[in-house]
């Protein structure tokens, strides 16, 4: 999920800003859809303090942010050491995107300006010894010990990209319970977290299915 709203949010340009209702959808729809396993991002939202780094000049690219609340700014530093002002970013505007594109490293500083709290999506869940700024080193999740629980693999694969329309409307129309317009991304994005339906088989294989084919025919 993550690297397809990167794609799409560098063809919207730096200067896309969603509204209200997409930053509730959106929030929503990484809920959503991490519970129900479409997609393997880890997400959390994230209140950084006044004045604190969201992110570092230099560090690598490894996390995509959503503004939800309060105000970042973004500042570049020159090889002296100066920061010069860039920008000020305000609440449903992304940072971080293009160098996760580009898989570089980040070329400014996100500074929280009275505190900001923002949707952060992952490609894996961050560990406490996750290195910051240029030259930090990753520490991978495998190595720092994971506590998810296995779920076991699908045993069916249907594909409902027919449908995919009348599915996302019947979604939508539950908006107390799930916001989403379904016109807030491209229907490829949409295509890839709802164009398939998976089911795992609970009956054992043997008799006692071939009984129940009996029994229906």
């Amino acid at each position: 999920m993550q690297e397809r709203l990167v794609t799409w949010l560098i063809d919207q340009g730096p200067d896309f800003k969603g509204d209200p209702a997409f930053v509730d959808g959106l929030l929503a729809l990484a809920e959503q859809a991490a519970s129900l396993k479409y997609v393997d991002d880890h997400h959390e939202v994230k209140w950084f303090p006044s004045d604190f780094s969201i992110v570092e000049q230099g560090e690598p690219a490894t996390a995509l942010f959503l503004l939800l609340a309060g105000h970042a700014d973004v500042l570049r530093e020159d090889e002296a050491g100066t920061q010069r002002f860039v920008t000020r970013l305000a609440p449903g505007q992304f940072f971080g995107e293009q160098g996760i594109a580009s898989r570089s490293p980040r070329n400014a500083h996100v500074v929280a300006v009275g505190g900001a709290a923002c949707l952060v999506l992952s490609p894996r869940r961050p560990t406490l010894f996750e290195g910051r700024g240029e030259g930090a080193r990753l520490v991978s999740r495998e190595a720092a010990g994971s506590a998810d629980v296995a779920v076991g693999d699908a045993t069916v694969g249907v594909d409902v990209t027919e449908f995919l329309r009348p599915k996302l409307a019947a979604i939508a129309a539950y908006r107390s319970q799930f916001p989403l317009r379904p016109d807030m991304l491209p229907a490829t994005i949409f295509r890839d977290l709802f164009g398939f339906e998976y089911f795992t088989a609970v009956l054992p294989v043997g008799e006692r299915i071939t009984e129940l084919h009996v029994a229906d025919g």
